[in-house]
């Protein structure tokens, strides 16, 4: 018997890695955006992810089943949030040092720490809830 296993994550999913669970015992680490076939022993069990700082879900899965796992809302805002965080100093930061001028507008400043401040907040909200789901795409 044989399942098949998709991940379908944004920036920061490529980064971290899942670790997969069958029936409670880990079979396998899965990371970025890799498709994974394992052979199972039985033809309906439980499968569940583990990753740091999140909680974990379970499906229940049988033979021929192909399972993706997606990122939830709130890990693609935290994905966007990040990025434009990180695009923000970076720009900011290479303007001063190409033109030697610390560009000191209140616009800048502020845009800059109300991103980071929600990126914050964010991040401290989505350890308390799921960051990615399981979804069955096709059933045999």
């Amino acid at each position: 018997m044989e399942i098949y296993v998709k991940r379908r994550t944004l920036y920061l999913g490529w980064l971290g890695s899942l670790e997969l669970k069958f029936n409670g015992e880990r079979i396998r680490s899965i990371q970025g955006k890799t498709t994974h076939n394992y052979s199972i022993p039985e033809s309906n069990d439980i499968l569940s992810y583990l990753s740091l700082f999140d909680r974990s879900r379970k499906i229940n899965i049988k033979d021929g089943d192909t399972i993706v796992i997606k990122e939830t809302i709130l890990s693609k805002m935290i994905n966007i949030l990040f990025l434009t965080t990180i695009l923000g100093f970076l720009v900011f930061n290479f303007y001063s040092f190409a033109t030697g001028v610390y560009l000191d507008h209140p616009f800048i400043r502020y845009t800059l720490i109300t991103l980071s401040i929600s990126l914050t907040v964010i991040f401290v909200i989505s350890l308390f809830f799921q960051n990615y789901k399981f979804i069955i795409e096709n059933e045999k």
